[in-house]
């Protein structure tokens, strides 16, 4: 296990080159222009600091989102499968970054293994209460695209900044200029998803925010989490499996040697937000810190998140919640979240597979008996002979 994702911003307009723009637009001598003569000492400090306030606010800003889904739904078909889902959704939230070439994500996921989902921002965006969700606060405005649907802008109650959703995230196919570039890093495990600037409906104020989903195989899924069975599990009748979750962040030591470099000072990431969704008969063990805040998933909305159409979840939902944020005008410099989990689940296989040690366990048991008895009472072994000699003649 022990792999780690990455998040970088390339080619952004430094956080310096920001800051002379805006000392620019207040006065290149912002924190002296106070007429002394007019103004009290503590109000001139006050204005002084609601200068550099200004400043520090136009900083660049990341904040990541990551819901990792580990549940199994069942067909509601008749000659449907039934669904294992493990998906990795990852939402991104750009504040004061306006001028980049690309935002770029690397995931320690063989490319063939995994499918990119663009149409989930679309999905949240034509369903206010998904969006109210979503950010967990409700919408007070909506504002989409006139033309097409590139973008939805909302206004939540508990923030005064705008948010910008950009759903036009398609990924770019052979003969095409444009869209999310998905490719396999190097020679090595992983895959690159750049987002290149030109995507994104950019007006200079409202924040930039997007969501994708990774639909991860089976074989893949080992890079961040990982089932143990117990051992001789037949004999001992320990049905109870652990299941270890190792989520990582721009963690250098885990990352190839180019990624890495990538990174530095490029990530710009001021507040990470980690969700683990699980059904509710997994129990949980231990995490590397206590969780903010767990509770029940509501299912008939979030069925529609998931897009269960033919496919229902017969458990509870579960949501743990970990959060990490930088201190005022620093970046987190990388993340980790780990989670132990067990539960107590057995299959119709199993079931068989219990049965028939039964059986022959029980089988021989008897015959071995049978031998040890003759053994032990060899002329009840003679005596057997004899009667059925006589029956015979």
């Amino acid at each position: 296990m022990a792999n780690s994702l990455a998040f970088w911003v390339e080619d952004l307009k430094s956080g310096e080159e920001s800051r002379h723009e805006l000392k620019q637009e207040l006065g290149s001598d912002s924190e002296d222009r106070v007429d002394i003569g007019q103004t009290s000492p503590s109000s001139a400090e006050d204005s002084i600091e609601e200068n550099q306030h200004s400043l520090s606010n136009r900083n660049p800003n990341v904040e990541l989102h990551f819901n990792y889904w580990l549940l199994k739904a069942k067909s509601t078909g008749n000659f449907k499968k039934d669904l294992d889902i493990k998906y990795l959704d990852i939402g991104v939230r750009l504040k004061n970054i306006n001028d980049f070439s690309s935002v770029n994500i690397y995931v320690p996921f063989e490319f063939s293994n995994i499918k990119y989902h663009a149409d989930l921002g679309e999905k949240i965006c034509k369903d206010q209460e998904l969006v109210a969700a979503v950010f967990n606060a409700p919408v007070i405005e909506t504002r989409s695209d006139p033309l097409d649907m590139t973008y939805c802008d909302f206004t939540f109650f508990n923030e005064s900044e705008q948010i910008r959703f950009h759903t036009n995230i398609l990924e770019r196919q052979s003969g095409m200029s444009d869209g999310v570039e998905v490719t396999r890093f190097a020679n090595t495990r992983g895959t690159i998803l750049k987002f290149p600037q030109d995507i994104f409906q950019l007006d200079g104020k409202a924040d930039i925010y997007f969501r994708f989903r990774l639909e991860i195989s089976p074989s893949e899924i080992t890079s961040i989490s990982r089932i143990y069975n117990p051992k001789f599990w037949a004999l001992t009748n320990a049905f109870e499996k652990t299941e270890l979750v190792d989520f990582r962040v721009n963690e250098i030591r885990n990352l190839p040697k180019t990624i890495g470099n990538h990174i530095v000072n490029k990530s710009y990431v001021s507040k990470i937000h980690f969700f683990l969704i699980r059904d509710g008969k997994s129990e949980f063990k231990a995490a590397h810190d206590s969780y903010k805040r767990c509770r029940i998933l509501e299912s008939n909305l979030w069925d529609k998140y998931l897009g269960l159409e033919n496919h229902i979840i017969d458990d509870e939902m579960l949501i743990y919640h970990w959060k990490d944020q930088a201190n005022a005008g620093k970046y987190l410099d990388h993340f980790s979240a780990f989670a132990k989990y067990t539960k107590r689940d057995i299959n119709s296989i199993e079931i068989l597979v219990l049965f028939i040690i039964l059986v022959v366990v029980g089988a021989l048991s008897g015959w071995f008996g049978n031998l040890l008895w003759a053994a032990w009472h060899p002329s009840t072994g003679r005596d057997r002979e004899r009667f059925i000699t006589n029956i015979k003649s």
